[in-house]
């Protein structure tokens, strides 16, 4: 993964551009879970888990789960983070 940094902003780039678009997915699925706060106004990170076809739960905790195991399936991550609170 290469991260560009220039006058315009940061940028990820290379071939880890999705690793790092899921890591940052799951991070932000598990910050909604334990305090409350939402990633964005107009991001539903739940949403995005389940549009992308790795879980059918309604709960962030539950889609939460499916994805981490989904990462470590996939080969992004050796072993699943923490449960989330």
């Amino acid at each position: 993964m290469a991260i560009e940094v220039s006058d315009a902003g940061t940028m990820v780039t290379g071939p880890d551009i999705e690793r790092f678009r899921w890591m940052t997915v799951r991070r932000g699925l598990k910050l909604e879970i334990e305090t409350g706060m939402k990633l964005s106004r107009n991001a539903n990170v739940l949403r995005v888990v389940q549009q992308a076809g790795i879980t059918t739960k309604r709960t962030k905790r539950g889609a939460y789960a499916d994805l981490d195991a989904w990462m470590v399936e996939q080969g992004f991550d050796s072993v699943p983070l923490k449960p989330a609170k």
